[in-house]
């Protein structure tokens, strides 16, 4: 959560931010499931560690590629997204595995990511409205909605 709230001010810190943050984290936790996916129901073991440098390779650049879409355009979102995934699946125990990673619950490190980067980009932007709401001018509402 805390780094899609970092995630939502890099982003701007307004609603063009929420929008912005939200899908790009989302997309990059998605990237590092297919990635895991693909190591775990793919074994290569003639390559050793380097199976899962090349998917992180291969899934890296389709997530800078996929910036020429508009959506998905926020790169460093998207890696906040996809290294918070793959810290997940790497920390918590029997994440790494295929029945986890394909079971619609919150062993899923996709579902577990995408919904604590959802829940930070909207706390980031409720604090936003609220600082702007204590930091107006009196008299001044105007401020308050353009702040978010």
């Amino acid at each position: 959560m805390f780094i899609a709230y970092a995630s939502f001010f890099h982003c701007g810190g307004d609603v063009n931010a929420l929008k912005n943050s939200t899908i790009n984290n989302v997309f990059g936790s998605f990237m590092a499931w297919v990635a895991a996916l693909i190591l775990v129901k793919v074994p290569m073991p003639g390559l050793g560690a380097a199976w899962p440098s090349i998917l992180v390779c291969i899934t890296a650049a389709i997530l800078v590629l996929a910036a020429h879409v508009k959506a998905l355009s926020a790169i460093p979102a998207g890696f906040y997204g996809y290294a918070s995934t793959f810290a997940f699946l790497l920390l918590t125990k029997d994440a790494l595995t295929p029945s986890a990673l394909t079971q619609p619950n919150l062993q899923n490190g996709f579902v577990a990511v995408s919904l604590a980067m959802v829940v930070g980009n909207v706390f980031g932007f409720l604090t936003a409205k609220m600082s702007a709401a204590l930091t107006a001018t009196p008299g001044r509402p105007e401020e308050v909605r353009k702040a978010a």
